[in-house]
């Protein structure tokens, strides 16, 4: 969450809720499902920042919010990306959640520090994608993603296996989520979890269903 913060040079409340939806399933799928940390490259190949304004009720005007601006984006256009990332299609009901938003303590000031400033333009570098050299060396992990869109993983399963395992993917964590196994320390998995109480399935699925468009 950090790396995002930094790279997007917002704060913490200017991500909207998909935003941070989209975060935690690619976190997820990089760590549960490719085995490796999050990988930074792979995230500007696939994905881009939009600036969202509020509309005015005067037809063509639209305002800047203080929270929840920044969109991030799978990259479309005459590309590839779409088919080379799982489905990720999200709610677009979140009514109401911006006038419901608080600031939690910022431990250590790991995070930039809150000052409520209003973005009003999409910075250029919201869209930058990998430099063509290092293009080549997403092309192992493209083909793993590939894989694992054709054998029917979605944001769906992902969000419910996060719910199931009660990790929260964008914490800093002493374990990937592929290395929570058996045999690991209790302490390490404690400290990886959100509770150690196990959700009912009925709750993990309204978890799910409050985060993706569609059935699930």
């Amino acid at each position: 969450m950090r790396a995002l913060c930094y790279h997007y040079e917002v704060e913490l409340q200017h991500f909207s809720p998909n935003a941070i939806t989209v975060a935690a399933v690619f976190a997820t799928v990089c760590e549960g499902y490719l085995g490796m940390m999050t990988h930074w490259e792979l995230w500007l190949h696939l994905y881009r920042g939009e600036l969202f304004n509020a509309p005015t009720g005067t037809t063509g005007a639209r305002k800047p919010v203080r929270a929840g601006c920044l969109n991030l984006v799978l990259k479309t256009g005459k590309t590839e990306r779409p088919r080379e990332y799982i489905p990720v299609g999200l709610s677009t009901n979140h009514a109401g959640w911006d006038s419901q938003w608080f600031y939690l303590r910022n431990d250590d000031d790991l995070l930039p520090t809150y000052t409520g400033r209003l973005i009003t333009e999409r910075p250029v570098d919201w869209t930058y994608g990998v430099v063509q050299a290092h293009q080549s060396r997403l092309d192992p992990l493209l083909d793993a993603l590939k894989k694992l869109h054709l054998e029917g993983l979605s944001a769906a399963l992902v969000l419910s296996a996060v719910h199931h395992r009660r990790v929260l993917p964008l914490m800093s964590r002493p374990l990937r989520m592929d290395e929570m196994g058996l045999g690991v320390s209790s302490w390490d998995l404690k400290a990886c979890r959100m509770s150690n109480e196990a959700l009912a399935d009925d709750e993990v699925a309204a978890r799910v269903r409050a985060a993706i468009a569609g059935d699930f």
